[in-house]
């Protein structure tokens, strides 16, 4: 009973995370203007996504190598921390400055959680 129920404990919550961000990104190509609001939680649910999948993956495929899953696996997970904490700054100085270029904090942020988040999932 226990091997049995922790696989299933593990697909249904990545199951339906993985649902729930190809719900948001069929809203987000749907959208006719794209703010850069939604362009943050796009990113967000991207690194959902690909977490949710290699989780999915695993599951569903025990005999394939782990190495790759888990860099994959820890990258979005890394990347997903990373730049929830990057939203919460970006609102903050959006907050703070009433003239902010959103845009270049966004690629700024952006480059700098993807670089943290290579690293420590490499380490």
């Amino acid at each position: 009973m226990y091997s049995a129920t922790i696989p299933l404990l593990s697909i249904i919550p990545s199951s339906i995370a993985c649902l729930s961000c190809l719900w948001l990104f069929f809203y987000y190509f749907k959208a006719k203007n794209k703010s850069i609001e939604s362009s943050m939680v796009f990113t967000l649910g991207v690194s959902d996504f690909i977490y949710s999948l290699m989780n999915l993956a695993k599951q569903g495929l025990p005999s394939i190598d782990d190495a790759p899953f888990i860099i994959i696996q820890f990258f979005a997970l890394y990347f997903s921390i990373y730049w929830a904490s990057a939203i919460a700054f970006m609102v903050y100085k959006s907050l703070k400055e009433m003239h902010l270029n959103s845009r270049r904090l966004f690629s700024q942020c952006f480059g700098c959680v993807l670089i943290f988040s290579v690293f420590f999932a490499l380490m």
